[in-house]
């Protein structure tokens, strides 16, 4: 009697391998999610995923290329430290990687607790044109990072001063009475070309008058 193959049956024992959570699964780790997503340097991190080792020293975790120390361990969590260092003015985030049993994550995301932040404005009234200073925490050094928009306002204005807790811009001719929202452009990859950008709403109002 002739026999038919059928290829399927090959990847069927490899399927359920993958679906399964041990420590004998030759599955890639995988990060679903970090908690908190914002964390300070050398404070913790939980990362709930699949496939990592319960041996917490047999888990590389990587933030911005460097090690961070894994103090717990489970196939579906790991806690890890964030490591010192990571952080700047133009990269407010880590890129975040597991390697387990010789296979490595895809990248997630943690994000430092330095949030641009904007505290004052002055002055806080006045028709577009006016040049207004925003004062806060963390804005980026360089002045092409950063970006303000007014409430309403199709405009992303570029400051005419830039410095870690000072911005300088001009109002510009569509701006609407209400807050104000600060965008801090940030690479997005170290080394590679892109970005992405970190919105704040700011705790001011500015009012536009005739």
């Amino acid at each position: 009697m002739f026999l038919r193959f059928n290829p399927l049956l090959l990847f069927v024992p490899l399927l359920a391998a993958c679906g399964k959570q041990d420590a004998d699964c030759k599955c890639p780790p995988a990060v679903r999610r970090v908690t908190p997503a914002g964390a300070a340097e050398g404070s913790k991190v939980v990362l709930e995923g699949s496939n990592f080792a319960p041996n917490p020293a047999a888990n590389d975790v990587r933030i911005n290329g460097a090690a961070a120390t894994v103090t717990a361990a489970s196939t579906g969590e790991l806690t890890v430290e964030v490591p010192a260092g990571i952080y700047n003015d133009s990269l407010p985030y880590g890129e975040l990687t597991v390697t387990a049993r010789g296979r490595q994550s895809g990248p997630a995301q943690v994000f430092s607790e330095q949030y641009p932040q904007i505290t004052a404005i002055a002055p806080t009234r006045g028709p577009a044109g006016t040049v207004v200073t925003l004062t806060g925490t963390h804005f980026a050094a360089s002045p092409e990072r950063n970006r303000v928009m007014f409430w309403q306002s199709t405009t992303l204005v570029a400051p005419t001063f830039t410095s870690p807790t000072r911005l300088q811009v001009v109002v510009p001719a569509d701006a609407k009475t209400g807050t104000v929202m600060l965008y801090n452009y940030v690479s997005r990859h170290i080394g590679r070309a892109g970005s992405k950008h970190v919105a704040q709403y700011a705790p001011v109002e500015f009012t536009v008058t005739p």
